[in-house]
């Protein structure tokens, strides 16, 4: 896809790119565009990056290259609001519902309830949000700011500690050969001040937590009848009610 004001901008941008001093350079565009099996010409807001790669044919030199993404749309708004404010954000919404299937197996499905696989769900979904608030916790400054959950579990979750439950607190102690110790406990401490601003801070218990298991709580769900909280109630709204009479 060619236009001569796409070019235009391009020169202009390998320009301003060549006297300058960033890394990258971008800017955007729209313009509109026929194909042969459309029956009219649409909207195609185009992303434009110069930058500099190292050069295949000479080593120890770059040179200038250019990147232009397209994207066709009916929206309407500026060229970069619709690029990285709708498109690069759906596509990060792709990337979390893959995390939520492929490296937490919420897909699995495998209880013959309907119930069963529902209370399955919403366990992978507490999951996810757990996964995902220990990565939101991390620092930007760390290579796992912006890791996906396999890598975050098998560096940060699957570690050997030791855990001594104590009246007011829990003390994890970790070995001194961990690579993730600072960042461990830094991720530890800011989850700490996240939970107590949100008031989700729970008091450590000292009973062994049980494993959960989602038929046992589909058979729980299923034998649940609100008519007999609603009779009971209505017999104690009755009660009331006659010694209010008396």
């Amino acid at each position: 896809m060619r236009d001569g004001s796409l070019e235009e901008t391009c020169d202009h941008l390998r320009f301003w790119h060549a006297i300058g001093t960033d890394e990258k350079l971008r800017c955007y565009t729209s313009l509109q565009y026929k194909a042969r099996s459309w029956s009219r010409p649409r909207r195609v807001i185009a992303r434009i990056e110069c930058s500099l790669r190292p050069d295949a044919k000479e080593p120890g030199y770059c040179r200038q290259e250019v990147d232009i993404r397209y994207v066709v749309t009916s929206l309407e708004g500026s060229p970069e609001h619709i690029y990285e404010s709708v498109y690069c954000r759906r596509g990060q919404m792709e990337n979390l519902i893959k995390l939520h299937k492929t490296q937490l197996a919420s897909d699995r499905m495998s209880c013959h309830s309907a119930t069963a696989n529902q209370v399955r769900l919403v366990l992978h979904t507490a999951a996810f949000w757990l996964m995902h608030g220990v990565r939101a916790a991390i620092p930007a400054t760390s290579t796992l700011a912006k890791a996906e959950f396999a890598t975050i579990r098998e560096r940060l979750v699957k570690i050997a500690a030791r855990v001594i439950e104590h009246a007011a607190r829990i003390r994890i102690q970790l070995p001194t050969s961990c690579p993730e110790g600072a960042l461990f406990r830094a991720v530890a401490f800011r989850s700490v001040a996240i939970g107590s601003l949100s008031g989700g801070a729970v008091a450590p218990s000292s009973r062994r937590m049980r494993q959960i298991n989602p038929k046992r709580v589909a058979r729980r769900v299923g034998s649940h009848r609100p008519g007999r909280g609603t009779a009971t109630h209505a017999r104690h709204q009755g009660c009331e009610t006659g010694q209010h009479g008396a």
